[in-house]
């Protein structure tokens, strides 16, 4: 199907408010802006009618690298789109040119699911991906913004960071991070270590169920804890065996205990 392509003055050009990506590298616009300079802007940028003047809905690095270089207009595609439209358009040419960090794609995808109240489903048959692959990538919004920052910064892999959503609470993902950067783990290093940290918790868990009273002990320990007014913790194994510990405060309380013992 043949596309018209005009020529649109760049000053006549409103960018995108549904650009997904945030981070416009400095460097890589200038080398872009050299290319075009010596070779012009060889794919269309796509606009819509915005008053008297053009909404950007994808190809924001080029108009703004054909600036950089000194041009007064670039090629374009007009199309009539909705903010719907704008907003796909926009994430699925970035998503295609790998040009979105996770984050950037994550808040993107977000975006659609809040605003245009769409399932993952939807999403995923929009921007061509699988339904995993969108509702993965929204998980990633869960992490703490540290953690976030990273990932934006390259600092932190995708793998990294899935790695980090298997632990439950901020704290912990944080905690493990910090970790992880410290000791340079790589993705199957953190891999091992996150299921170490899962593993843990889970005994602990087990232990603490294995620790819980019936009712009948709960009252022998609630009545030794009236009479000796100290705090008491009985502790037994599966095995039968296991430990009662009296916790004195200060010398007075251990004193009244030995005493209490004693006669």
């Amino acid at each position: 199907m043949l596309q018209h392509i005009i020529e649109i003055p760049i000053n006549k050009i409103l960018s995108n408010p549904f650009q997904p990506r945030l981070d416009f590298n400095e460097d890589k616009l200038n080398e872009l802006a050299e290319s075009i300079k010596l070779h012009g802007v060889l794919q269309p940028v796509i606009v819509t009618e915005a008053g008297d003047g053009y909404r950007l809905i994808a190809g924001e690095r080029r108009t703004r690298a054909a600036a950089l270089a000194g041009l007064a207009v670039v090629p374009a595609i007009v199309r009539s789109l909705n903010s719907q439209d704008m907003l796909e358009w926009a994430l699925i040419e970035n998503i295609q040119r790998q040009d979105l960090n996770p984050i950037e794609e994550a808040k993107a995808l977000s975006f659609l699911s809040m605003e245009f109240k769409l399932t993952h489903k939807e999403i995923a048959d929009r921007v061509g991906r699988s339904r995993s692959y969108v509702t993965n990538a929204l998980r990633l919004l869960s992490l703490p913004e540290a953690v976030k920052s990273d990932l934006e910064a390259g600092i932190l892999s995708c793998g990294h960071a899935r790695c980090l959503l298997s632990l439950d609470n901020c704290r912990a993902q944080l905690k493990a991070w910090n970790c992880i950067k410290s000791k340079k783990l790589s993705v199957r290093e953190t891999e091992k270590y996150i299921n170490s940290l899962c593993a843990l918790k889970d005994s602990i868990r087990r232990e603490k169920d294995n620790n819980k009273l019936d009712a009948d002990w709960q009252s022998v320990i609630d009545s030794l804890r009236g009479s000796l007014n100290v705090e008491i913790n009985l502790k037994y194994r599966s095995d039968g065996s296991g430990k009662l510990e009296l916790c004195f405060k200060n010398q007075e309380e251990l004193e009244n205990l030995i005493e209490h013992f004693i006669h």
